[in-house]
């Protein structure tokens, strides 16, 4: 009960933080041309599974060491398929009270500047939408869901009624075209 709370007070503050106007993006060969990739693993272990293909596309695309995962469980299936890649955790420790990455997570962030960011969670997951955000990607990835507008530029939509893995295939689909 408190945790729905925490997360629409938390989406209020990230609202504020990222008001204004957005700049214009192109999104002409900003998939092919991206050199660092941010990922979101979904917190849904299932939704993880359903998404390896994703991570496989983007594997293949730029490689492994220049791309970065944040998890905020043990993602075994996913440090298996890409066991090169650069790994940041988001446990609930790493969170404070209004489910807002804490401030050492988005250190590790400025470690690299990324061309892209995709957050895989096919609900609304404050953490991981926010560190898309806060990654400063030119392109930033998401399904269409509550208050995506405030984390994306480019909104997927995929309709809810289909399975995980036709979701994830519809955002391969799009990300493909760019």
């Amino acid at each position: 009960m408190i945790r729905p709370l925490q997360e629409r007070a938390g989406l209020a503050v990230a609202r504020f933080r990222y008001r204004g106007t957005p700049p214009v993006v192109s999104f002409g060969r900003s998939f092919s041309e991206a050199t660092n990739v941010l990922v979101a693993l979904p917190d849904n272990r299932a939704d993880e599974a359903a998404a390896q293909g994703v991570l496989r596309m983007l594997r293949e695309r730029v490689g492994e060491a220049h791309m970065t995962v944040v998890a905020s469980h043990q993602a075994v299936e996913t440090a298996r398929l890409l066991p090169h890649a650069g790994y940041i955790p988001l446990f609930d420790r790493d969170v404070n009270a209004l489910r807002l990455p804490r401030p050492q997570v988005l250190r590790k962030l400025e470690a690299r500047r990324y061309d892209l960011a995709v957050d895989l969670c096919l609900d609304f997951v404050l953490p991981p939408a926010y560190i898309v955000r806060a990654s400063g990607a030119r392109v930033r990835v998401g399904f269409a869901k509550r208050g995506a507008g405030v984390f994306y530029n480019l909104l997927v939509h995929a309709d809810p009624a289909q399975g995980r893995a036709a979701r994830y295939e519809r955002l391969a689909q799009c990300l493909a075209m760019f």
